[in-house]
Order: structure tokens, then sequence, then C-alpha cells
């Protein structure tokens, strides 16, 4: 086992200050510029998945794939994420997250896969996240906090972002504070959000999310199943729990999940 495996197995995250330069950086700024918003919480409009706005109008919001363009931060990883996912993965996702000012998301969870059903009972890590501090993280504005140990916890889906979990992720959670350049590894299994951004300036971080390559194609029909379907219970314009459906059916009132996945109780 490998001492960057071990940290994470055993720590759930860790934190490599500094890892790019002043240069890097600048060069990480002006690909998060030229990158458009994808989805988002828009300041007025709530979640939106399918219509693009201006990058200011969101509370905070996700970038367009930028998998190409980081050719040379997957090269510069590589030692350490190989040595975590035991020499074997693929890079699955690459975006950056911005927290506008203003912004008071906070929204204990999980990451791909284990946030969907088929991987989110196991324990084994099929992942790794990559954080990457394209600007300063602090507690001021919106440095990601994360819940040490965590990741060896279950926590139902009807539980995510809920209020209980919120209030234990901001009472004993660690706020990732850090100059830029610095990166925040973790399991994906570890519980953690992104916090209120206080500050007048917006705070922009890389994620770059690497899995094993048996379960690459099986998350991809997740990732890419249709977000509209069906719902019984007429709630998809007001859900905030996608892509996982937590709505509780009895056997008559099934529905679809809103990853498209099919019918669940």
């Amino acid at each position: 086992m490998g001492v960057y495996r071990d940290i994470i197995v055993t720590d759930g995250y860790t934190v490599i200050p500094k890892f790019f330069n002043n240069e890097e950086v600048y060069k990480l700024q002006e690909l998060n510029y030229n990158t458009e918003p994808e989805k988002g919480h828009h300041k007025e409009l709530g979640w939106q998945a399918e219509n693009v706005y201006p990058r200011e109008q969101y509370q905070h919001y996700w970038s367009q794939q930028c998998k190409e363009e980081t050719i040379w931060i997957q090269e510069k990883l590589h030692p350490i994420i190989s040595d975590m996912l035991l020499e074997t993965y693929k890079w699955f996702a690459v975006d950056f997250h911005v927290a506008n000012p203003g912004s008071d998301y906070i929204h204990a969870h999980i990451d791909s896969p284990y946030q969907f059903r088929p991987w989110h009972d196991l324990t084994d890590l099929l992942a790794v996240q990559c954080l990457i501090a394209v600007d300063e993280f602090s507690f001021d504005n919106g440095g990601t906090a994360i819940l040490p140990g965590s990741h060896k916890e279950h926590y139902p889906l009807t539980e995510i972002g809920s209020k209980k979990l919120n209030d234990k992720l901001v009472e004993d959670g660690y706020i990732f504070s850090a100059p830029q350049g610095s990166i925040l590894i973790y399991h994906p299994r570890s519980l953690h959000s992104t916090m209120p951004n206080f500050t007048t300036r917006p705070r922009t971080a890389l994620l770059m999310l690497a899995v094993r390559p048996d379960i690459y194609q099986g998350l991809l029909g997740y990732h890419q199943a249709p977000k509209k379907k069906p719902c019984m219970w007429k709630k998809e314009d007001s859900c905030t729990r996608w892509p996982i459906c937590v709505c509780k059916r009895t056997k008559d009132e099934r529905t679809w999940n809103s990853a498209g996945q099919g019918n669940i109780k």
C-alpha cells in the first residue's frame, strides 16, 4: 500500500500545500476565465442544469468539462493518483466549481461514485477527488468543509443535504484553508460541502475525479442518463436532490429516480 493511499484510506483526506507554482496557478485562472458555466444554483431561479446563464448570476456553479485542456495537470498528479488507486485509473470528470460572493450554500454530501445506489454501500477506494485551489481558500470565502473520518460512516441517501448533516459538518468539519495552488485530495465517501462566501470575490476550485477503470462505464451511464423522467409526485421542478431521488414510495407509488435509472421503491 502506497503512502498516499494509506493516508486516504485512514484519514479520508490529505492536503498538499502549494503543489502548483504561481505560473501554473495563472494558467488555471486563465482556463477558468475561458470556460463557461454548465450548471449551478442561480441566485433567483434556483438549480439550473439545462439553461446556462452568465457566471455572475449564480450563487455557485460548475463549469463545462475541461479534461483535454488539463492534460498537463493530469500528468503532474499521476504519481500521487496512481499510488492511491494502485496504478490503474481513468479521469472521469474535470471542471471548475466557483462560489460567488454572497453565496450561502451549504449542502453536506458525498461524491461519485458513492452517491449512486450501486456503489453507495461500498467502502473500497473506488475513486479519489482532487480539489485544486485556484484561488486562496479560507473560512471567509467558502473554503470546503470536510468531516474527518466520515468516509468510514454510512449516510442514508435520505439524509444527504439535511439540516442534521449540515449542522454536523459546520460543527465538526475541517475547513480547507490554504494558499492558491494547494490541493485537497479526499475519499469521495467523505462528507463535505462548499461553505458560504462572505467576501466580495469569487472562490474558484478545479475539481478532478479519478476512478478505477472497472467502474468507469457504469458510472458514465448514471451521469449521462436523462435528467427528466415522469415523477408521480410532481416534484421534478422543485427537487433539490438531483441526481439521486430519495423520495420514499409505497409499492404502488414507484417513480423514476432523477438520474433516469428506472423505477425505485
